[in-house]
């Protein structure tokens, strides 16, 4: 009898990780990539403030290759904008469809990451 139920701990066991374990392989890459972006952001901010928007929007370019970002993150995804009180705004925002494998089931994930200058150059998030 604690055979059997050692036996069944262990299926059950099994069947729980497949169920968690498919969904989240699936979606942590993107995730993780969403959390690299708010990185990026923060970065091209801070150039933004030191070197110009010129030396932001190269910085951007060179982190979305550099880090390998999905590629539904493109130079269009993000923007770099001013407003008349001098806030600098650089926000990035994103959408894939994801379909797990072996269910067939499909969502849309949204993904947004923002960063803000204030008219004294102080990071704000």
């Amino acid at each position: 009898m604690d055979t059997w139920r050692r036996r069944l701990v262990l299926a059950l066991a099994a069947v729980l990780i497949v169920v968690i374990g498919v969904p989240f392989a699936a979606v942590f890459p993107l995730f993780r990539d969403d959390r690299a972006l708010d990185a990026v952001v923060v970065a091209v901010a801070l150039d933004w403030r030191d070197f110009g928007e010129e030396a932001a929007r190269q910085r951007l370019q060179f982190e979305l290759d550099h880090h390998q970002i999905n590629k539904a993150v493109r130079d269009e995804s993000c923007s770099l904008t001013a407003d008349d009180g001098g806030t600098r705004r650089v926000s990035c925002a994103w959408r894939v469809e994801v379909e797990l494998p072996g269910v067939g089931w499909r969502t849309t994930l949204s993904f947004e990451s923002d960063a803000q200058i204030d008219p004294n150059g102080v990071l704000l998030r």
